[in-house]
């Protein structure tokens, strides 16, 4: 098991181009906005750790980043707005060549973050599980549109506002809102008769 901070020379590993993968120890400190250099990383994995701090906002510089898993942690502040320039790049995939590489994974449930969740979430157009349950997150969820959205959930925090609107949301297997402070009833999501 590893223990200690997130060295600041991990941003040294700029050619690494697929795999950081730090879950399940014992990682305290923070996260380094070194990690913005590791512009060619596809998954980062640092959850089940003791990683404190907030999350920097060099994290947008992660062009070709699919998954970011930063659960089960004490991250503390707001997530930054830069968040929704993660992904997008080109990039190499076996088997299909050159292609375009967006978020599909944003899993940061089980921090302490706090704040708003940020409007520019609203750019991870491509994004299939979103988890920021059992957090401090508050005002209204953002009026996004996510055609390939399965998960979402945000349950366990301070949200207001009328529920999200999901029925253009055609992929959907999970809504998780529960334990929140949302008005309006199930009418309110527009499911589009699917309820």
């Amino acid at each position: 098991s590893l223990t200690g901070a997130i060295p600041t020379q991990i941003g040294q590993l700029s050619r690494l181009h697929d795999q950081l993968l730090l879950h399940s120890n014992d990682l305290s400190g923070t996260l380094p906005s070194q990690l913005g250099r590791l512009s060619r990383v596809r998954q980062l994995l640092a959850f089940d750790n003791s990683i404190a701090g907030t999350v920097p906002s060099e994290i947008g510089t992660l062009a070709h980043l699919t998954q970011l898993f930063l659960q089960s942690n004490r991250l503390q502040g707001s997530l930054p707005s830069q968040i929704g320039a993660v992904g997008g790049g080109v990039g190499f995939v076996e088997g299909s060549g050159l292609k375009k590489l967006p978020l599909h994974d944003l899993v940061i449930s089980d921090n302490r973050l706090t704040s708003e969740l940020p409007r520019s979430l609203c750019n991870q157009t491509a994004l299939r599980h979103f988890s920021a349950s059992n957090n401090s997150f508050s005002g209204r969820v953002p009026p996004c549109r996510f055609p390939d959205m399965e998960i979402f959930d945000v349950a366990s925090n301070h949200l207001t506002g009328s529920l999200p609107r999901v029925g253009s949301w055609e992929q959907l297997s999970y809504l998780l809102l529960h334990d929140n402070s949302f008005t309006g009833g199930v009418a309110s999501l527009a499911l589009n008769g699917s309820v």
